[in-house]
């Protein structure tokens, strides 16, 4: 679905991605983990179009987005939904007018039915439909998630779903809410997920394999029984705080295949 081919970008002179290869299989879940400042976001951004390789290709769902026109790119961007790290929700609007954004914006839809379609898509992400009144800054940070969530999936319907740190600073139980919702949305709707985060508990949860960035270059990409199994320095450096987490996870999912 998702496929870097020797990708280089640089801000300016600073070199952020140094000949990234990597694919996305149509139907799961990749986690992109690594240091900060390692371009995990500029992936998405790429992703998106809304950067450019300087070299290599981006290609989304068999477009080369570098080098695709603007239509053909507007046709790759409606099968996307993003989720921002902080939610980017409309402050002036309300959680109605914020989910139900892209049905007011094209229009021809009577203002019932747009008000039904938003009660749907908030009821997918768990959240009482009495909140449709409400402004962003009146709900809680995971509430925020979970409505940016349900404006992702009412703009575009997408295939493909792209989160930039979903779970960063939220509470253990929101933490918790917001991951499974990751997971459902990924099993039910088989969507294509790309999942950026640090957080190596929430990666192992909801990843189908996963992808490790360091100094502008790809040092590790594969599964969970290989990332346990890993012994290249820094990832070993960069997973020891959770090795016991990790570790904890591969027996569990072998517990579970044993079944």
């Amino acid at each position: 679905m998702i496929e870097f081919k020797d990708v280089h970008f640089q801000y300016g002179s600073l070199l952020v991605l140094d000949g990234v290869s990597f694919h996305v299989n149509r139907g799961s879940t990749k986690v992109i983990m690594g240091p900060s400042g390692t371009g995990k976001s500029t992936l998405l951004k790429l992703m998106l179009g809304l950067l450019k390789p300087d070299a290599g290709q981006v290609i989304v769902d068999g477009v080369d987005v570098g080098q695709a026109k603007r239509s053909e790119m507007n046709d790759v961007r409606r099968k996307i939904g993003m989720v921002f790290q902080d939610g980017a929700l409309f402050d002036s609007l309300t959680v109605g007018e914020n989910v139900g954004y892209s049905f007011l914006e094209r229009g021809g839809m009577p203002i019932d039915e747009v008000e039904a379609k938003v009660r749907e898509f908030l009821a997918q992400v768990g959240l009482d439909p009495g909140i449709l009144d409400q402004l962003p800054d009146q709900l809680s940070i995971g509430m925020q998630r979970r409505v940016a969530i349900a404006r992702a999936l009412a703009a575009c319907n997408p295939e493909i779903m792209l989160y930039d740190e979903p779970t960063t600073g939220l509470d253990p139980v929101t933490l918790e809410t917001i991951t499974d919702i990751i997971v459902e949305l990924q099993e039910k709707m088989h969507m294509t997920s790309v999942v950026v985060t640090h957080q190596i508990p929430d990666a192992l949860k909801v990843g189908s394999s996963f992808l490790i960035l360091a100094g502008g270059k790809v040092v590790f990409d594969g599964s969970a029984e290989a990332l346990a199994k890993c012994t290249i320095p820094m990832v070993m450096s960069f997973l020891e705080p959770f090795k016991k987490t990790l570790r904890a996870s591969f027996t569990s999912l072998h517990s579970e295949l044993g079944n």
